[in-house]
């Protein structure tokens, strides 16, 4: 079977079923992972090798918000990489320190440094220590409908489900219930309060 050819049912391709035997799919039961070959993307939409077109209502995992396969985008990694593709952080580059200052720029208050990572959950992992270096408190308190990242720390304070197996996670993280209303059985300001008896 060729990697172009379309699959029928939940028949995978020879790419697809590459992918199933030797990579872990995440979030998932290993044996139900039916990994999906994208052979092109353009703007706001990808194509699977079955031929079927999707819009990305979110840039897949939020990743690609600037449109797939923009040629402005392209240009600069191409650029980049080719002056420096990587320096550890006792270094810096001129495209790195030019956008600690302009993101010093747009941040509220006295915020002028930030912190780069290079994902969602490690942001989250270092979040959780700067805020217990610089409290001196342990606890860390997160909402019961969140998601925060599935590194060990990041998803000790998800309050998604998938969390469970993790169990039983970083000492002193605790879930609150959300102030949202809707499928609730507190009022919203009740959720609220209740946040403050978790201290």
């Amino acid at each position: 079977m060729s990697e172009q050819e379309p699959t029928s049912g939940s028949e995978l391709n020879e790419v697809e079923q590459t992918d199933k035997e030797h990579v872990f799919g995440t979030w998932s039961f290993q044996k139900e992972v039916s990994p999906t070959q994208v052979v092109d993307s353009d703007g706001v939409r990808f194509t699977t090798a079955a031929g079927d077109e999707y819009i990305d209502f979110s840039g897949q995992l939020m990743c690609s918000n600037l449109g797939h396969s923009a040629d402005a985008v392209a240009d600069a990694i191409d650029e980049q990489v080719r002056e420096t593709a990587y320096i550890a952080p006792n270094y810096t580059t001129e495209a790195r320190s030019e956008l600690g200052r302009k993101l010093a720029e747009v941040t509220p208050g006295d915020l002028s440094k930030t912190f780069f990572s290079t994902s969602g959950t490690e942001a989250t992992e270092a979040a959780i220590k700067i805020a217990r270096a610089y409290t001196g408190k342990q606890k860390i308190v997160s909402r019961y409908r969140s998601y925060h990242g599935a590194t060990y720390g990041s998803i000790s304070v998800t309050g998604d489900p998938r969390r469970l197996k993790a169990e039983p996670g970083i000492p002193g993280t605790i879930k609150a219930p959300d102030p949202y209303a809707y499928g609730s059985t507190l009022d919203p300001m009740e959720s609220v309060g209740l946040v403050e008896t978790l201290w």
